[in-house]
């Protein structure tokens, strides 16, 4: 990552889903959270195509369809994590399950990768 893209407040959050939930099929639930991620005032600044990867682990699970999207904002990353996981748990997310509909990990300023049980 260049310092001018840390100094301007852009992070990149990766996000999969690979069971139908509340907000439809897997790549309708990226597209809602992507939505709800703008609405809660975060820019949403570029999003990778879609990409289907077989599930790692539990062999019986559905594939995962998997995206990464830019995000600038003024949040701590504290604060975006809550704001992420609050979606997380509107897609119908509960726990740490591994058989759920949306999954979300972030790359903070600097290179540190965030995931639920580290921030």
């Amino acid at each position: 990552m260049t310092p001018q893209l840390l100094l301007r407040g852009k992070v990149l959050v990766a996000l999969g889903a690979n069971c139908p939930g509340p907000w439809g099929t897997p790549a309708e639930t990226i597209a809602h959270a992507l939505g709800r991620i703008e609405q809660a005032n975060v820019a949403l600044r570029a999003v990778s195509p879609l990409y289907e990867t077989r599930a790692v682990g539990n062999a019986r699970q559905p594939a995962y369809v998997n995206a990464v999207a830019l995000l600038e904002t003024a949040l701590s990353p504290e604060s975006l994590l809550r704001v992420l996981k609050r979606i997380e748990r509107e897609s119908g997310r509960r726990g740490e399950s591994t058989t759920v509909p949306l999954r979300r990990g972030t790359l903070l300023p600097g290179g540190v990768s965030s995931s639920p049980t580290k921030l």
